[in-house]
């Protein structure tokens, strides 16, 4: 189910499998639409659409991948103005995305192109249209990404009006604002144009998309740091709950140990050891005596290469993967007291 309003229209639309009915009303009147969809192999589709409105209509598309990603498309519609078009999309030369379209029509034939060229978070577009009447437009714009959000400012030149376009695109929903500067597209004009096109660029990337930009990155990274909290409070409860477990069996090891002069766990740290100033979130250093403890074994403790975060009684003290974990052990053995640090993936032998 959807629903789209659009300027003075407003439909509801009902999708069932490959067929959908939408009923919308605009100041042209009541208008209904029935449409059907069939999918094929090669990304082929037909598709069938009728309207019942004040000018009823009949339109036939079908669309095929011919070659990689390069979908060509044929679409017919029958009304008082019939008009069929031709067009090929996703043509990709390196980085760049072409399009281009045929329209023709009784008395009419245009063709138009399409040109996305995107770098970084920003791409160009142009487009340039021409029929057979001699009429023309060109079309350049600059858009700019921000998380789900893109901010275009353009320039349209016509052989009648120049214009500023601003948009502004989330989603399906789209947002437009053009502005007729000139009746004419005279030279200076244009220059005029270009001018206002510039500092309008300037003035929208330093005031809206940068500002925009960083409070999304903020709101990013506080919603992973938040996750990453939740993530290790869940971690570390469990692990301090195996640990309540493991306590009776690391006593047990330990008497034994110390009636032989054997391998003594003293005290046992995981985690992130040296943290910067200041700390970043959702980063611990635990004690894990208890687990170490009761992994000895005839005086011996292996623990085997990979993270330690998976043991018993341990968990993975950065979520967020932005500080080094390691594992530092200071145990008794025949009498003498040792210290060992090894990196979280490293194995650990003991006694060394």
């Amino acid at each position: 189910y959807q629903r789209r309003v659009h300027g003075a229209r407003l439909a509801h639309t009902w999708v069932a499998g490959c067929s959908a009915v939408a009923v919308g009303c605009s100041s042209a009147g009541p208008k209904l639409t029935l449409g059907h969809e069939r999918r094929g192999g090669a990304e082929s589709l037909v598709r069938v659409k009728a309207t019942v409105a004040a000018r009823p209509c009949l339109t036939l598309t079908t669309s095929r991948k011919v070659w990689r990603h390069v979908v060509a498309r044929v679409k017919a519609t029958l009304s008082q103005a019939p008009k069929v078009s031709v067009s090929l999309r996703n043509l990709k030369v390196r980085d760049a995305s072409l399009s281009s379209q045929l329209d023709m029509a009784p008395g009419r034939c245009g063709f138009r192109t399409n040109a996305n060229v995107p770098f970084g978070t920003r791409a160009l577009l142009l487009a340039a249209s021409v029929d057979i009447s001699g009429a023309w437009r060109l079309y350049s714009a600059l858009k700019f990404k921000a998380e789900r959000l893109f901010f275009t400012v353009g320039v349209s030149l016509r052989m009648s009006q120049l214009q500023l376009i601003l948009s502004l695109q989330s989603g399906v929903h789209t947002c437009r604002l053009p502005i007729t500067v000139s009746a004419t597209a005279g030279w200076r004009s244009t220059a005029y144009l270009s001018g206002m096109t510039a500092l309008a660029t300037a003035l929208a990337r330093s005031f809206l998309v940068l500002p925009f930009m960083s409070w999304m990155r903020r709101r990013e990274v506080e919603q992973q740091a938040e996750a990453a909290r939740e993530k290790l409070d869940r971690d570390y409860n469990r692990a301090m709950t195996l640990q309540v477990i493991l306590t009776r069996l690391a006593e047990e090891r330990l008497a034994a140990e110390r009636a032989v002069k054997g391998l003594v766990i003293l005290q046992a740290e995981y985690g992130c050891l040296r943290l910067p100033t200041p700390a970043p979130p959702a980063t611990i250093c635990m004690d894990v005596t208890v687990p170490c403890q009761s992994f000895v074994d005839g005086s011996c403790l292996v623990l085997p290469a990979g993270t330690k975060s998976k043991l018993d009684g341990f968990c993975d003290t950065d979520p967020l993967g932005q500080s080094s974990k390691r594992l530092r052990i200071r145990y008794m053995h025949g009498g003498a007291e040792h210290t060992v640090d090894i990196d979280d993936c490293d194995e650990l032998r003991l006694p060394t």
